[in-house]
């Protein structure tokens, strides 16, 4: 599984539209998130259906779910990247719903 920095993060978003899914909690999520992810909490990981052609990048609040997340979805063949630090890492702007 590849690793990133949360600021490697903050510049492949400017860059790119990627998939980053949020693996915590829903009420985490709405309290504040990074605009272009979606929630898909741990608990409901092995019901993701994605393009396995293309990677997923994965966060949570300090890294250790979003490993867990990313281990799972590589033994079902997607190609992950775990955001190393989570939320509690993230310098960018969030949003709350």
């Amino acid at each position: 599984m590849e690793q990133i920095t949360t600021d490697q993060l903050q510049e492949k978003l400017t860059l790119d539209t990627i998939n980053l899914l949020d693996v915590r909690d829903h009420s985490a999520f709405e309290s504040g998130h990074i605009a272009q992810a979606k929630s898909l909490p741990l608990s409901q990981i092995d019901t993701y259906k994605g393009e396995k052609d293309e990677p997923v990048y994965i966060i949570c609040t300090s890294g250790n779910r979003s490993q867990q997340a990313a281990a799972i979805l590589d033994a079902q063949g997607y190609q992950t990247v775990n955001i190393l630090g989570g939320m509690k890492a993230w310098n960018g702007e969030t949003v709350a719903e």
